[in-house]
């Protein structure tokens, strides 16, 4: 989907900040969201656009999240990544990359996050999120979120074996599976 607005849409007499949301539903009614706050100013600021991560990541794997920062013309730029769940001094510990870094005029750069495999727990969601700040105008930034979800093993099914014993190679089981 797309949503647009013609130019001049939104007044630039002041700061305003406007929430939108996005919705999505699929067959089986399960939905997913995402919510981004704009807030419109007199000035360009820098921005940021994040990559989607669709599938839940698995635990051994390692986790990168892409961010794209685009800087005005006769500014500078910081990028800097934080996680909703992790406090900045445990996630620069995990991250396998510099969670901060500065971006120059008139450019738009890549930074990416990168976090070793093995430290998220199974089955939870990290929200990260991508702020660019106006160098000298903290207030003049934008930002962007994306939500990631750490696969987990399967649990609550049953195995069964029959005969309960035997001779490897020798006995013929049958194995079975439940619940799962």
């Amino acid at each position: 989907s797309l949503l647009s607005f013609e130019a001049g849409f939104f007044s630039r007499s002041g700061e305003v900040t406007y929430t939108f949301q996005v919705t999505v539903t699929n067959q089986n009614g399960q939905k997913g969201y995402f919510q981004t706050d704009i807030t419109v100013v007199k000035d360009a600021v820098p921005t940021v656009a994040v990559d989607t991560i669709v599938t839940k990541v698995n635990l051994n794997s390692r986790l990168t999240v892409n961010g794209l920062v685009t800087v005005p013309l006769n500014q500078s730029a910081t990028g800097t990544w934080s996680c909703d769940s992790l406090e900045e001094a445990s996630l620069k510990k995990i991250s396998l990359s510099s969670i901060s870094r500065s971006f120059q005029s008139d450019t738009t750069s890549t930074i990416s996050l990168v976090i070793t495999p093995g430290v998220l727990s199974p089955g939870a969601s990290y929200a990260f999120t991508l702020l660019a700040q106006r160098d000298g105008y903290p207030t003049e930034s934008s930002s962007s979120t994306v939500v990631v979800t750490m696969n987990q093993p399967p649990s609550g099914g049953k195995v069964t074996a029959d005969p309960d014993e035997g001779e490897a190679l020798k006995t013929y089981f049958i194995i079975g599976t439940l619940h799962w």
